[in-house]
């Protein structure tokens, strides 16, 4: 389906640099458990909303659990005592938050590397959901320093993770989040990909077709979750409840979105049976989000989705997903 290559599973004794994950939600923190068994004397930094009292068990895919000693979680609110502890001249810093948070991502980010004098090389790897606009990447390369070479690079997680926080521990699911594609914003990277992908679990494949992933995967996120609202149902039974003709109609007005047929309705309609067949048995992250009595994920996605319509000039467009908009979300809303 897509072309590239895939990062061979390396181990390392040692690594020479500074790793941030900003996000202690599933995959952040399962990506954390994965850094610390494949780098070894890795200097991990966690950045998180909370600190967690509980201990936290990661489960393997072998579905057995073990318990990980994650180094210091530093607040979002006092970034201000990170710095001290980097001594390395690369840092790594992977973008695990929800996407209806990414503008504070920058301030993060901004936070972190404008302290960083001595820092020579920034490596940002952005595995949220949601889309990332380039204007936003190019007024955080304009504030930092000019002696920085700064490298970024997109990845899409195709299935996810799952965090439960029960009243003894923390328990971080394996919900089929293996295959990883990925691809870059500005300079590839031609080498020390094996120090900055890690490859335990994680299959890593480069694409060109990136961005229209990215794309795809929002489109994936914004269908599974309006469907059915709080409820709890997995991807496969989702997909049963769609019918496959508005499903179709769905994907070809999406392309209309985009200029010079970026994307094509047999691409969507591809990526989305791939990911079904990927992810079967998760549940949505939206619709786990709204059971939970958080809206703001979905929330997110409508709303980038009305703004993406009324930026295509497109009337037929725009009513059209002003009607699916009113029909699925509206209704799910005022139900549950």
């Amino acid at each position: 389906m897509f072309s590239g290559n895939l990062i061979e599973n390396t181990k390392h004794s040692e690594s020479k640099f500074e790793r941030v994950i900003i996000g202690a939600g599933a995959l952040g923190l399962f990506l954390a458990d994965r850094i610390l068994l494949e780098y070894r004397n890795s200097k991990l930094h966690i950045i998180s909303n909370s600190i967690y009292n509980l201990p936290i068990y990661i489960e393997k895919e072998n579905q057995k659990s073990h318990l990980q000693i994650f180094p210091k979680f530093f607040l979002t609110h006092n970034l201000d005592n990170i710095y001290p502890n980097f001594t390395e001249n690369n840092i790594v810093i992977y973008i695990c938050i929800p996407p209806q948070s990414i503008n504070l991502i920058f301030e993060y980010i901004r936070k972190i590397l404008i302290q960083c004098i001595s820092v020579e090389n920034v490596y940002l790897v952005f595995l949220n959901n949601g889309i990332i606009h380039i204007d936003h990447l190019n007024k955080l390369k304009k504030i930092l320093n000019k002696n920085l070479k700064l490298f970024m690079l997109r990845a899409i997680v195709l299935g996810g993770f799952k965090r439960n926080i029960l009243e003894d521990k923390i328990e971080i699911k394996n919900t089929s989040g293996r295959e990883v594609y990925y691809g870059f914003y500005n300079n590839q990277i031609q080498n020390n990909l094996n120090e900055i992908l890690p490859s335990y679990y994680f299959h890593w494949n480069y694409t060109d077709k990136i961005f229209i992933i990215e794309k795809s995967k929002f489109l994936i996120n914004f269908i599974l979750g309006l469907y059915i609202g709080k409820r709890l149902l997995n991807n496969l039974e989702i997909y049963n409840i769609v019918p496959k003709d508005y499903l179709k109609l769905i994907f070809k007005n999406y392309c209309k979105l985009f200029s010079q047929n970026l994307i094509s309705p047999r691409f969507l309609e591809r990526y989305f049976n791939k990911t079904i067949k990927i992810s079967s048995l998760n549940i949505n992250s939206l619709s786990y989000a709204w059971y939970q009595g958080n809206t703001k994920p979905i929330e997110y996605f409508v709303a980038n989705m009305k703004e993406m319509a009324y930026s295509s000039n497109n009337m037929e467009v725009q009513e059209f997903f002003a009607n699916l908009i009113n029909q699925q979300f509206k209704a799910r809303k005022e139900t549950y």
